[in-house]
């Protein structure tokens, strides 16, 4: 079964307090029963070709990084078009690599979500990710330059970097503005951002500050 639902207008027939036609918002909702093409016959040339699925070739370089991570948050595949970290659930959720132009930003995307995953309480416990003051905060504003940070320093590792620096350079960029260009804060981003990079790779378990 295939559900459709939406909201339709339908004018009342009556006007509102501005003399306009009053409309009701009514849900709106279809099924259909369908069927797989393996259990029907069907003329021949009725059913197109399905288009091929792009293969993917993983960086092994990039992968040897996110095995490596102790600890590693669950990594799940949603196939939507958003990647973030779930800090309640401590999983990391990501597009299909296919939906990437290069392997390369793919990878940068993870190392992102990752090093939002090392401020986690059972990791670095990083008072940015751990005290989370909504979108536009202070704290989630730091947290993003670290986690950027984090993630240009690891496709530095895998040499990926120059797929990927101008987005990661325009990305930090924006970040700096909303916290008012205070260049104090890049050198104290960057070195929590070194601290998620080097737990990632498993170097060392550094303390937060």
């Amino acid at each position: 079964m295939v559900v459709f639902w939406n909201w339709i207008d339908k004018e009342t027939g009556k006007t509102d307090n501005q003399g306009k036609p009053a409309v009701d918002r009514i849900p709106f909702l279809r099924y259909y029963n369908v069927f797989n093409t393996q259990q029907c016959d069907l003329p021949d040339g009725v059913v197109p070709a399905l288009p091929d699925v792009p293969t993917v070739e993983p960086i092994a370089a990039c992968e040897a990084i996110v095995q490596a991570m102790p600890n590693r948050p669950a990594i799940s595949h949603n196939g939507g078009n958003r990647a973030y970290y779930r800090q309640g659930t401590d999983s990391v959720h990501m597009p299909n690599q296919t939906r990437f132009e290069h392997q390369e930003e793919y990878y940068s995307t993870l190392f992102h979500e990752l090093t939002h995953a090392t401020g986690h309480s059972s990791r670095l416990d990083r008072k940015t990710l751990t005290d989370y003051d909504g979108f536009g905060g202070d704290n989630y504003s730091r947290e993003e330059l670290v986690a950027e940070m984090g993630a240009a320093f690891l496709c530095g590792v895998a040499g990926t970097e120059t797929q990927t620096l101008d987005n990661s350079g325009a990305y930090i960029a924006s970040w700096l503005r909303a916290l008012k260009e205070d260049k104090r804060l890049v050198v104290t981003a960057a070195a929590q951002a070194q601290k998620a990079a080097d737990y990632i790779q498993a170097k060392e378990n550094p303390v937060s500050h």
